[in-house]
């Protein structure tokens, strides 16, 4: 790339006939961005001054908490998952914003949610292939029955009581407008149809997965005041956080 300069406001692609063959001719309001974080700073090229006066430095804060909840509902798909997972991740990322050295921008924690949903719908194929061979083989067991197993009817008191018997739980009708059917009285063990300590299970591990490499760099002392943070906001349960406390181990290689 060859970078050439014009007397015009406006920058322009020139063709020429001599190699690289295309000049970029930069204009008067053309401008250089560049990023860094303070983590990578120190370990960057350091610019001198007669450079580094050339541009005007404008630090740029992390997200708010309210910012980045509108942010990570953009990162949900699954509609009955949104809240939750809108809600617990912006405790998460609340949980470093409140503790100023343990600050992190809101990309490291935007996939939480896609790893969450992928895990659930790995969960959910599992369950359906291990309720498949169980099926098999009840199929091959059932095949297998002795003639004792085979209710026989002898006309005798034993066929007369079994004709009596209340019809089992899967043949009871039930009111569609029960308590059983309220969502108010449904288990507090689900989440938008799903098992809220897979859930929880989950959140935890796309959390190490997406800062851990960070995490495990911090002192004693800044992660003791995360730790804090975490537990007061409830953003993971406190098993939940003990196993990704542990797990910071692996992330320090």
């Amino acid at each position: 790339v060859y970078l050439e300069w014009s007397d015009q406001a406006e920058s322009e692609v020139r063709e020429v006939d001599t190699p690289p063959s295309v000049e970029y001719a930069a204009g008067s309001e053309w401008r250089v961005l560049g990023t860094y974080n303070a983590a990578d700073a120190q370990r960057v090229f350091r610019m001198g001054q007669a450079l580094s006066r050339r541009f005007k430095h404008v630090p740029v804060p992390p997200a708010s908490s309210d910012d980045f909840k509108r942010i990570i509902a953009g990162h949900v798909e699954d509609e009955a998952l949104l809240e939750w997972l809108q809600d617990r991740v912006t405790r998460l990322y609340a949980a470093h914003l409140d503790v100023v050295d343990a600050q992190l921008g809101p990309g490291v924690l935007v996939d939480m949610p896609a790893y969450v949903e992928k895990g659930l719908r790995m969960a959910a194929y599992d369950s359906r292939v291990g309720e498949r061979s169980a099926d098999s083989r009840d199929e091959e067991q059932a095949g297998d029955d002795t003639p004792e197993d085979i209710p026989v009817d002898d006309g005798g008191e034993a066929t007369e009581q079994a004709l009596a018997a209340p019809d089992t739980p899967d043949e009871t009708e039930v009111d569609g407008d029960g308590p059983a059917n309220d969502p108010e009285t449904q288990s507090a063990g689900s989440v938008g149809g799903h098992d809220a300590d897979l859930l929880e299970e989950l959140l935890a591990e796309a959390y190490l997965v997406s800062v851990g490499n960070f995490i495990a760099k911090y002192e004693p002392d800044l992660l003791d005041d995360l730790a804090s943070e975490i537990a007061r906001s409830h953003a993971l349960t406190p098993a939940n956080w003990a196993w990704v406390k542990d797990s910071l181990h692996a992330m320090r290689a």
